[in-house]
């Protein structure tokens, strides 16, 4: 058996950068933050790839009550889900 109780895990989150550049995203006043409709949901960029570093993206979903994708049913091993959040 092998005591791990004095192993500390890496943390994948690198240490704080205080000079780092912070981006605030305001959609209430930001008319230039580029709006798409698609199927009745609007989705909104908040921050793109460019804004961070290419590390992520932000958006906004505005999707109404029976609104999204619909579900999905398969047989086919090919055919993988992506997320869901509701």
């Amino acid at each position: 058996m092998t005591d791990n109780s004095t192993v500390t895990p890496k943390s994948s989150i690198p240490p704080d950068d205080p000079q780092r550049h912070v981006t605030i995203a305001r959609p209430d006043e930001d008319d230039s933050l580029p709006h798409f409709g698609i199927v009745g949901d609007t989705y909104t960029i908040l921050l793109s790839g460019d804004d961070t570093a290419g590390k992520y993206t932000l958006i906004d979903m505005l999707v109404p009550p029976g609104g999204g994708p619909h579900p999905i049913v398969t047989t086919s091993k090919r055919c993988s889900p992506f997320l869901w959040v509701r």
